[in-house]
Parts: structure tokens; sequence; C-alpha cells
């Protein structure tokens, strides 16, 4: 390897590492005027079971096709397992939707609809990831995700002031949509 190869990889890293810091540190500041205005009992339950319906009904996409998507011989292949994820995570979607439906009452209820959807939006990202994995777009990736982080901590934030207190949980929702919405590379 010559020293100009390692040299860029360096500073890749360097501001892909910076960037990633800095994105954390604006939401950490961001959840912290939510969690202000919502109050403990709605944030826990938006950040801790809408964060864990997210997490499951991704998880083919993410964990389970992905890692086989990135590491499969063709393109094509590559992009046809990464699409499989992508329907899958829908399909799991779909399926928590109807259930919340029946599990939840009133506002949880919607809220949860809602964040089915989002991981759906969301899950619609993994193949253009799988993508821009592959072209080793580490860089680019890392960017688009800080962005992404910081918009939806953004639009949480704001979303959070011009609903009313009973209906603040759908801020959040709201956040989650514009991260699956930002979180698309376009490779």
């Amino acid at each position: 390897m010559s020293e100009q190869v390692i040299e860029s990889a360096a500073k890749g890293l360097g501001s892909s590492v910076a960037l990633q810091i800095a994105s954390k540190l604006v939401t950490f500041g961001m959840r912290v005027v939510v969690v202000r205005v919502l109050g403990p009992q709605l944030f826990a339950f938006s950040e801790v079971q809408m964060s864990l319906m997210i997490s499951l009904v991704l998880l083919p996409a993410r964990e389970g096709l992905r890692r086989i998507a990135i590491r499969e011989g063709t393109d094509l292949q590559s992009r046809r397992l990464a699409t499989s994820g992508t329907f899958l995570s829908v399909l799991l979607a779909l399926s928590a939707a109807v259930f919340n439906c029946y599990f939840y009452k009133d506002v949880q209820s919607t809220a949860m609809v809602l964040s089915s959807v989002a991981a759906a939006v969301e899950s619609f990202s993994e193949p253009a990831l799988v993508n821009a994995t592959r072209r080793e777009l580490y860089k680019a990736i890392s960017t688009i995700r800080a962005v992404a982080l910081i918009s939806s901590s953004a639009v949480g934030v704001v979303s959070v002031y011009m609903l009313p207190q009973s209906q603040g949980v759908y801020s959040i929702i709201l956040s989650n949509l514009s991260y699956g919405r930002r979180a698309n590379p376009k490779y």
C-alpha cells in the first residue's frame, strides 16, 4: 500500500469519527429537550417500546441479510438479498401494525402503528446502504447517517413544541420517519 492510500484512509476515518461524535452530541442535547417537554412517562414509552418494536421489525434487513448481501459475490445477488431483507421487514412492519391495533389503546395504538410505518420507510434504505458499503463509500455513509440523526432530532424538537402535550409522542414518530427518509444513500 502506498503512503497516499494510507493517509487518505486515515483522514476518512478521522472525519467519520468526528461526524459521528458531533451528531451524537447534538442528538443527545435535542433528546434532553424532548424529555423535558414530554415528561418521563411518554418519553419512556416512545424510546423503549417504540424503539424496540422498530429494531425488531428491521432485524431481518439490518442484521440478517445485510451482512450476507455485503459479502455476496455479484452485485445482482447482493441487491436481491438486500431487497429480500427490505420486503421481510415491510411484512413484519405490517404484521406489527395490525398486532398493535389490537394490543394498545388510544394514542399508544396510533403511535405504535405509525412507528411500524416509520420502520418500513427506514427499511427501504437497505439496498442502497448495502450497495454503498460494497463500494466502500464509508465516509458518505457516515455523513448521511450524521445528517439523518441531526435532522431527525431537529424534527422531533420542533414537533414536540408544535403538538399538544397529549400527542407529544407523535414527535418521536415524526423524528423516526425523518430519519428513515434521510438515511437512504443515493448510490
